[in-house]
């Protein structure tokens, strides 16, 4: 059947005519019958094609996980790996893999030290993004955990709003969380963080970010 479609192809091809199919159905107008096996061979390529991409994807990825789970940070900084971390962690989660997501964050907490300025700020923005979703699904623990790396990263220059933003969000709902525990001590040393990096000595230091000032 494919074979079939494959030569039907080359013979419309050769008149020319497969442009204006393909064109046809894209704005939603009817099509000649004698393009269905075209159209049907155009679908399963496509799909074939994305399948392939997103196995090829996912190899990568677990590659480069593979590499942050042994230390090796070089991978961190590639687009489609920090922005997929969260989601992984969150999955790792839920999946009770929970010493794989915490080795995770053990190697983003110790990005923040590398001497790397890029990758300090990749790691943080990371984190900052998965310390919002621990939130989310009430992993409390996991993110008092985080607490002290969360503090060195707002420290940082350059650091991003979105990244501040989303760690704001992640403390004020793990004193959210204590003040409904009654762990009224725990719930003060959060919020006497947040007016740490919001008072006028700390944000004037040479390393503050106005921006963390803002949001506290």
């Amino acid at each position: 059947k494919l074979k079939a479609s494959l030569e039907h192809a080359k013979e419309l091809q050769s008149k020319n005519e497969i442009a204006p199919a393909l064109t046809a159905v894209a704005d939603g107008k009817a099509v000649n019958p004698a393009y269905k096996p075209l159209l049907d061979l155009e679908k399963q390529l496509l799909e074939q094609q994305k399948k392939q991409q997103e196995e090829q994807r996912q190899k990568t990825l677990q590659s480069s996980l593979d590499s942050l789970l042994r230390g090796d940070l070089k991978d961190l900084e590639k687009h489609e790996v920090h922005q997929a971390l969260p989601e992984t962690v969150r999955n790792l989660l839920f999946e009770n893999k929970g010493e794989t997501a915490d080795s995770l964050l053990m190697q983003l907490a110790a990005s923040l030290q590398h001497r790397n300025p890029s990758l300090q700020t990749t790691a943080f923005q990371t984190m900052a993004a998965i310390s919002e979703q621990l939130a989310q699904i009430g992993q409390w623990e996991r993110l008092e955990k985080l607490l002290p790396a969360l503090k060195l990263g707002l420290q940082l220059p350059g650091i991003g709003e979105l990244a501040i933003q989303q760690t704001m969000t992640a403390i004020g709902g793990l004193t959210g969380f204590y003040l409904t525990q009654e762990q009224y001590v725990l719930a003060g040393e959060t919020v006497h963080l947040l007016q740490t990096f919001g008072r006028t000595e700390t944000a004037s230091s040479p390393d503050a970010n106005p921006q963390v000032r803002q949001h506290a």
